[in-house]
């Protein structure tokens, strides 16, 4: 048998600070890719410049949005090869990424695709948090015992599939994040069958303090009400994050205001997972950081992205000192 022909695709928009980074890691794989695509969003730095003066690396324009699900979509229908492997591109490729990425596909059969893990790139103490908390996700929660996925956790970075697989469940184009997430529900509906393969490693920084986790959970907050709307009967995993926010969704003009502006501790009303619970009217910066006050931060994000696509209303928290 043959060894599948894997084409990369990077999508990026002014990613000048990290994508020499990911392209030198990708140019320099133990086993080199049948081809690396970068796909530009319409960057006004020199992210362009940078990743056209890679060798071998191919660049397209892409015209209509600067929206990751866009660029690899676009990416995956100009790839030529059988296998497409999305990389965001501020992640490093271990070098033997492709490699076993590549193997993988011998080992099932009618194997649909590969999911590589991702791990912390910097060293912070909120980001080893971050990342134990997504490791267990994997592990505990998220396989069969054959060592398939079962689409509860979601990571197109560092995922791959099969080209004809991809392209009959493209991304929907428009979404401002979770476009992930809604390309597992989709692979879960028509049974994919995903190998995890935790040899295939990534690095890709996480959120180094609070402020920027608050802003990127607001920022999924915002994408998850738009797919709500699209998958409106889709059951998410119980007490996932995606699960316990559908009462912001639900919640009216004045509930949200209420929980963002006068008491956090509203946040928890009607959650089943009371273990996190917000005990005071606010939630403070804290010097130490766990699951559980992540979990809080994860879900202050998600209501202020929520009350921001929905009312328009952009509530930006400041934390108060512990």
């Amino acid at each position: 048998m043959s060894s599948p022909a894997i084409s990369v695709v990077v999508p990026t928009f002014n990613s000048a600070r990290a994508v020499d980074r990911c392209l030198e890691a990708l140019v320099n794989q133990r086993i080199r890719a049948h081809e690396i695509i970068v796909v530009d969003g319409g960057s006004n730095d020199k992210t362009v410049a940078l990743a056209e003066g890679y060798s071998g690396v191919r660049v397209i324009k892409n015209r209509r949005s600067h929206f990751p699900g866009s660029s690899r979509n676009l990416g995956a229908q100009a790839s030529s090869g059988n296998i497409v492997l999305f990389l965001d591109s501020d992640c490093k490729a271990d070098n033997m990424l492709v490699a076993y990425h590549q193997s993988a596909y011998s080992t099932i059969r009618g194997l649909a695709g590969v999911q590589g893990i991702l791990r912390a790139s910097n060293q912070g103490e909120m980001s080893k948090v971050i990342e134990s908390q997504f490791l267990t996700q994997y592990w505990l929660e998220n396989l069969r015992r054959d060592g398939t996925v079962k689409f509860h956790s979601a990571a197109v970075s560092n995922l791959s599939l099969r080209r004809s697989t991809f392209l009959n469940n493209k991304f929907t184009e428009g979404l401002v994040s979770c476009d992930d997430v809604e390309l597992f529900i989709k692979l879960r509906r028509n049974k994919a069958k995903v190998l995890f393969e935790p040899r295939a490693v990534a690095y890709h920084p996480h959120p180094e303090n609070i402020r920027l986790l608050f802003q990127q959970r607001k920022w999924y907050g915002q994408g998850f009400v738009h797919l709500r709307r699209q998958y409106p009967r889709f059951r998410f995993r119980k007490n996932s994050m995606f699960d316990t926010s559908l009462r912001y969704l639900r919640a009216s003009f004045n509930a949200l205001m209420f929980m963002l502006y006068e008491d956090h501790s509203a946040l928890c009303e009607g959650c089943t997972l009371r273990k996190c619970r917000v005990r005071d009217r606010r939630v403070r910066a804290k010097r130490r950081f766990d699951a559980q006050y992540l979990r809080q931060i994860t879900c202050l994000g998600f209501a202020a992205g929520v009350l921001k696509t929905r009312f328009g209303v952009d509530y930006d928290w400041k934390p108060l000192a512990e």
